[in-house]
């Protein structure tokens, strides 16, 4: 095992020889596992982040030349490459944690718990009473060159989504080591980025990118506390 990550009654794992195994337990103890083929064995997952549903898996991985990032869903048996987000060495991921449309969004089941994965439908899939068990929602990405990254993607579509850049501090010391999004009313964000020697705090909106356009150019405006 060179990489692992749990959530919601969730616990995936990545093998040396390139495999995801994705451990399961229902709410009588029984545990189900499945087996993806992520990778070639000569590569190497570097590490692995589940959203806090349980449903949806990034996967960073270190070929001999170059990064790649992989998206895998709890329904799915192959992997997803993101193309656009190809060289791009993720060292931290902040998950969109409730469903961004409804006036009740925040009277969601919270990530976690042990039903929060939903109901099954007629072949297996999940309900779609939560958005966010069949599409990622606002993913970001925190890259070791210390760049910001958004993409989403639906665990229904065969193609890849969108991904964006959000903020550039062009500093590999200040690479992401961790990242937190929280949604307030009005499609306003709080954001939260942690890198080795500083906290940087941003707050607005509507969305990611209503967000970040302003810092673009002035990375200063951010509430930063060293420790």
């Amino acid at each position: 095992v060179v990489a692992a990550a749990s959530a919601a009654e969730t616990v995936v794992l990545a093998t040396s020889k390139g495999y995801l195994l994705r451990y399961q337990w229902d709410d009588y103890g029984n545990e189900k596992v499945t087996e993806v083929e992520l990778t070639r064995p000569e590569n190497r997952v570097r590490s692995l982040y589940i959203d806090p549903r349980g449903a949806h898996v990034l996967a960073c991985v270190k070929t001999a030349n170059n990064y790649e990032l992989l998206y895998v869903h709890s329904s799915g048996s192959k992997p997803r490459q993101l193309s656009k987000l190809k060289g791009l060495p993720v060292t931290a991921v902040g998950w969109q944690k409730q469903p961004s449309s409804g006036e009740d969004a925040e009277q969601q089941q919270r990530p976690g718990s042990g039903s929060s994965r939903g109901r099954s439908g007629a072949k297996g899939e999940p309900e779609e009473d939560d958005e966010l068990l069949l599409s990622t929602g606002d993913i970001m990405l925190g890259s070791e060159s210390g760049s910001l990254h958004a993409t989403n993607q639906e665990a229904r579509s065969k193609r890849e989504g969108a991904s964006s850049l959000l903020l550039d501090f062009k500093d590999k010391r200040k690479a992401m080591c961790s990242i937190e999004q929280e949604q307030l009313p009005g499609g306003r964000r709080v954001v939260l980025m942690a890198s080795p020697s500083a906290l940087y705090i941003a707050a607005g909106g509507p969305g990611l990118q209503g967000l970040f356009s302003r810092c673009v150019a002035c990375v200063g405006g951010l509430g930063k506390y060293r420790y």
